[in-house]
């Protein structure tokens, strides 16, 4: 099952985005809810109710334009998220993807979260990154 997230305009360079989602030690930042979180600049370990322990780690990184997860879950098979950036002069345009493999019969229950979640989730890079940099620019 492939999903993609609602395409944003971020108010931040490509460079910054990239830096921001390419450690993961800032993930909890836009993380759901999630708890008994561990980190490093390349994986990061949590557990999210309902779901339980996830194991996430960076995959592929192409300066400045994307960024790929693969995520690791007992009860999925194979999960990837990834970033697409795109530089928009002074801001960037950012969307996420993601490809889930599930059994057929488990699909459709989850496709809505999983979407409300990817959509979410760029809403919260988004607004961490932003306030980052008036944070940073102050």
């Amino acid at each position: 099952m492939n999903l993609s997230s609602n395409e944003i305009q971020i108010n931040a360079s490509d460079e910054i985005i990239f830096k921001t989602l390419s450690n993961c030690n800032n993930f909890k930042q836009y993380a759901p809810e999630v708890s008994n979180w561990t980190s490093t600049e390349d994986s990061c370990n949590f557990s999210i109710q309902g779901i339980g322990d996830v194991e996430m780690h960076i995959s592929e990184k192409d300066p400045f334009s994307l960024i790929v997860f693969h995520i690791k879950n007992h009860q999925i098979k194979s999960f990837v998220i990834s970033f697409t950036i795109k530089n928009n002069h002074q801001s960037s345009f950012l969307i996420g993807h993601s490809k889930v493999e599930v059994p057929f019969f488990l699909a459709q229950m989850i496709k809505p979260p999983l979407q409300k979640f990817l959509n979410t989730l760029v809403e919260r890079i988004k607004d961490v990154v932003e306030n980052n940099a008036i944070t940073t620019s102050s």
